[in-house]
C-alpha cells in the first residue's frame, strides 16, 4: 500500500501536469514573456482596415438596463450607405420593432404589421442611421482613430478568432451616432482581429447596463434593392 508521502507527491505531480496542460491550451489572456502590440497602433491599424470594407454585418445589443433608446439593430450594410436589417428601438414609452431597407436617398420601414412605408433619408437619420458605421468621418473609423487613453489589455478570442482587447476611451459625438442616446464619453473594450486588423466587437458599459456591437462577414457580396411595391 502506498504511503502517504507518495500519494501526496502522486498529486502534486498530476496538479502540476494539469496545470502546464491548461496553460498550453488555447484561451485568452496574455500569455508568459508574450508582449502585447502598442494599443494605438492597433487602434490606427483597425480604423485604416475598417475604413477600406466594401460591406460588413453588424449586430448591435444591450445588457441589462442601458438607458439608450436603441435596444437592438441587426443587419449588413454596404461601403456605399445602402443597408437591409431589423431594429428594435424604444420611442416615446413604447417598444418599436420594424425592418429597414436603406437605398440611396431613401429608407423604407415595415412595422409588424402593413408593409414598407418609403420616407426620405435626411428625415430618418436623427431615428437611426446604419451608413454611420462605415462612414470615415463619423462612424466606426474615426471612433477608433480618436480613441484616447487607450491600452491593450489582453489576447482573447472572439467567436475562434484571435484578436486583442484594447480598453480606450471614446468619443460622445462618434458614439452618439452609432448608438443614438449616448450622451457622454465612454470607456470601453474593442476586440480588434490580430490577423486582419478589423473591428469584431465593442462593449460600452452605459449603466446599470451595457450596449454591445458586434461585426462579420466582412467583404461579403450584398445585393441590396429597394422593397417591391
Amino acid at each position: 500500500m502506498p504511503s502517504m508521502s507518495g500519494i501526496r507527491v502522486r498529486l502534486l505531480g498530476l496538479v502540476l501536469a494539469v496545470t502546464a496542460i491548461a496553460g498550453c491550451s488555447p484561451g485568452g489572456g496574455e500569455r508568459p514573456g508574450e508582449t502585447l502590440p502598442p494599443a494605438g497602433d492597433l487602434l490606427k491599424k483597425s480604423a485604416t482596415a475598417m475604413s477600406g470594407l466594401k460591406s460588413v454585418g453588424f449586430r448591435i445589443e444591450t445588457e441589462g438596463e442601458a438607458p439608450v433608446p436603441l435596444k437592438r439593430a441587426e443587419g449588413r450594410l454596404a461601403a456605399s450607405g445602402d443597408a437591409q436589417g431589423s431594429l428594435q428601438m424604444d420611442q416615446l414609452g413604447q417598444r418599436m420593432e420594424m425592418e429597414f431597407v436603406v437605398v440611396g436617398d431613401d429608407v423604407y420601414f415595415k412595422g409588424p404589421t402593413g408593409g414598407y412605408q418609403k420616407q426620405p433619408r435626411q428625415l430618418t437619420t436623427a431615428i437611426y442611421d446604419p451608413a454611420a458605421i462605415l462612414d470615415a468621418e463619423r462612424g466606426v473609423p474615426k471612433l477608433l482613430a480618436t480613441a484616447t487613453n487607450a491600452k491593450t489589455a489582453a489576447r482573447e478570442d472572439v467567436n475562434g478568432r484571435p484578436a486583442y482587447r484594447v480598453n480606450g476611451t471614446l468619443a460622445q459625438q462618434t458614439l452618439g451616432a452609432l448608438v443614438p442616446g449616448i450622451t457622454a464619453p465612454i470607456t470601453g473594450d474593442m476586440w480588434i482581429d490580430s490577423a486582419d486588423n478589423r473591428l469584431l466587437k465593442a462593449k460600452l458599459p452605459v449603466a446599470p447596463g451595457a450596449v454591445v456591437v458586434h461585426f462579420s462577414d466582412f467583404d461579403a457580396p450584398v445585393d441590396i434593392k429597394a422593397p417591391a411595391g
